[in-house]
C-alpha cells in the first residue's frame, strides 16, 4: 500500500528545500546596488524598489529548488551544511523531485511576468527583460542539463559573475532606470567577494562532489588551498576598496572610506582559513561559517551606511 505525506508535511519539506535564509544575501546584493544608484542619483523611490525586487525575489528563490533537483546525486553522498550541501529534502523524499521541477520552473515565470510589468509601468526598455531573463538561466543552468555548469568546471565563473555583477546591477539599473557605469568602481571587490563565496560554499562538500561527479576547483585544488585561496580573495578586495578610497577614484557622492573599513571584517574573519586551513571537514566548516557570516556583515553594514547617508 502507498503511503502519503500530510499536505502540511509536504509545504513544511518545501519551504524547507527553498533554504530561505539564502535569500537574504540576494536582498542585501540588490539592496546594495539599489542604494549605490540612490546615492548617485537615480530616480529611486520605494515603489520602484519593492516591484523591481518583486522581479529578482522568484529567480533567486527558484535557484534552491532546481540546484537540489538536478544535484540530488551528489547531495545523496553529503550531509548538508547550512551553507552548502542542499536541503537533503529529496534524499528522503523522492517523491518531491516532481514539485522541486514545477516550483522552479513556475518561479521563473513569474519573475519573467514581473519583469514585464516592470518594463512597462517604469519604461525600462526591452533589454530589461532579458537580461532578467539571462540571470534566471545561468542559475538554472548551473546544475541543470544540458550545460550543467557546475559540473564542467565553470562554477565558480558562473557564481561569481551572478553574485559579484548580475544580481547588485540589477538593483541599480532598477533604482537608476538605465544602465551607466556608475557600479563599475565597486565591481572588482565584488566579483572577488563572489568568487569567495562559492569557493565558500564548496569547500565542506568535496568528498560529495568527487564522487558525484561535480567538478568544481575545490575538488582540483583540495580544501586547504581553497581555504587558504578565500583569504587571497578577501585580501585582494580590500585592497581594491581601500585604493579607491585612498586615491579618491569612487563616484561622487558616495564615501568611500566605510567600503575600505568594512572589507576589513571578511579579511580578518578569514584569517583562521589562512594559518589553519585544514583538510578536516567539520573544521573547515567552522571556518566557512565565520567566513559567510563576515559576507553578511560586510554586506548589512554597507547597506546600512548608504541608506542612513541617503
Amino acid at each position: 500500500m502507498v503511503s502519503y505525506m500530510p499536505l502540511g508535511e509536504d509545504i513544511k519539506d518545501m519551504l524547507i528545500m527553498g533554504r530561505l535564509h539564502f535569500l537574504l544575501g540576494g536582498f542585501l546584493l540588490f539592496s546594495l546596488g539599489a542604494l549605490i544608484a540612490d546615492a548617485l542619483g537615480g530616480p529611486g523611490g520605494l515603489p520602484r524598489f519593492l516591484t523591481g525586487y518583486a522581479v529578482f525575489f522568484p529567480a533567486h528563490l527558484s535557484v534552491s529548488y532546481s540546484n537540489d533537483l538536478y544535484d540530488v546525486k551528489a547531495d545523496s553522498y553529503n550531509t548538508p551544511s547550512p551553507f552548502s550541501g542542499g536541503s537533503g529534502v529529496l534524499k528522503r523524499r523522492p517523491d518531491l523531485r516532481r514539485w522541486a521541477f514545477i516550483l522552479s520552473v513556475t518561479l521563473i515565470m513569474i519573475s519573467l511576468g514581473m519583469s514585464l510589468i516592470f518594463t512597462i509601468i517604469f519604461d525600462m526598455g526591452v533589454l530589461f527583460p532579458l537580461y532578467v531573463l539571462m540571470g534566471a538561466l545561468l542559475g538554472w543552468f548551473y546544475t541543470a542539463p544540458p550545460l550543467k555548469l557546475s559540473y564542467r568546471g565553470m562554477g565558480e565563473i558562473s557564481t561569481a559573475l551572478t553574485i559579484g555583477l548580475l544580481v547588485p546591477m540589477m538593483g541599480y539599473w532598477v533604482m537608476m532606470g538605465k544602465l551607466d557605469p556608475g557600479l563599475l568602481p565597486f565591481a572588482p571587490s565584488l566579483l572577488l567577494y563572489g568568487g569567495a563565496f562559492i569557493l565558500n560554499v564548496q569547500v565542506p562538500d568535496v568528498e560529495a562532489d568527487l564522487r558525484g561527479g561535480k567538478l568544481s576547483l575545490v575538488t582540483r585544488i583540495g580544501r586547504k588551498r581553497a581555504l587558504r585561496l578565500v583569504f587571497v580573495l578577501f585580501l585582494m578586495a580590500s585592497v581594491h576598496f581601500w585604493g579607491l578610497y585612498l586615491m579618491d577614484l569612487g563616484p561622487d557622492g558616495i564615501d568611500l572610506l566605510p567600503f575600505a573599513l568594512a572589507s576589513m571584517v571578511p579579511l580578518l574573519a578569514s584569517l583562521p582559513s589562512f594559518l589553519m586551513s585544514t583538510q578536516d571537514r567539520k573544521r573547515a566548516t567552522y571556518m566557512v561559517t565565520a567566513n559567510l557570516g563576515s559576507n553578511f556583515i560586510l554586506l548589512g553594514s554597507l547597506n546600512a551606511v548608504l541608506l542612513l547617508s541617503s
